[in-house]
């Protein structure tokens, strides 16, 4: 899989079998947890979470790490949790639901949780892949290369040939002063 049409369509495919799968997100004092729920944890649901990862592993060729939204997405480490991340921060689709307290002695509170979810993980996960596609399709493996030898191919190759024939020109002329 290397562009984010590839990707969308893996989670296409995956809409059917997983269509209650809901990403639930904790927040606060207490960490971060996140947990994709709401179907039976079967070969679709693994599949599901390996794409996951392998879209926030393809974020690393698509994204600016200086610029948004790669600044930030891109400090998390990891692969699965940058794709959590994004898409609950960038499908617009993300409910914030609860707040909830730890309590100290005396009554007093002394941690919060913040806890939210979206439904429709599939798709929205689709959609994302669709407009990655868009705004920062991945970024070939090559192109520097593709790049180096569109601006300056022309002048590597007669530079070659240059000393390609140079060489042999030097070898003839050694060979007849040998003889």
């Amino acid at each position: 899989m290397q562009s984010w049409g590839d990707i969308e369509k893996r989670f296409r495919g995956l809409e059917e079998p997983l269509r209650g799968l809901r990403l639930d997100y904790q927040w606060g004092n207490a960490g971060e947890h996140w947990n994709l729920t709401g179907v039976q944890r079967d070969e679709a649901y693994r599949e599901c979470l390996l794409l996951s990862g392998i879209a926030g592993k393809l974020m690393e060729r698509s994204l600016d790490a200086e610029a948004d939204p790669g600044l930030w997405l891109l400090r998390e480490q990891d692969p699965t949790h940058r794709w959590f991340r994004a898409v609950m921060e960038l499908s617009g689709q993300f409910e914030p639901r609860h707040t909830a307290y730890g309590m100290a002695e005396h009554g007093n509170r002394a941690e919060t949780i913040f806890t939210g979810s979206m439904s429709n993980y599939v798709v929205n996960s689709a959609n994302l892949c669709l407009w990655l596609e868009a705004e920062y399709p991945v970024q070939s493996r090559r192109v520097l290369w593709e790049r180096l030898y569109e601006d300056h191919g022309r002048a590597l190759l007669n530079g070659t040939i240059l000393i390609i024939v140079s060489a042999i020109g030097s070898l003839a002329l050694s060979q007849c002063s040998g003889s």
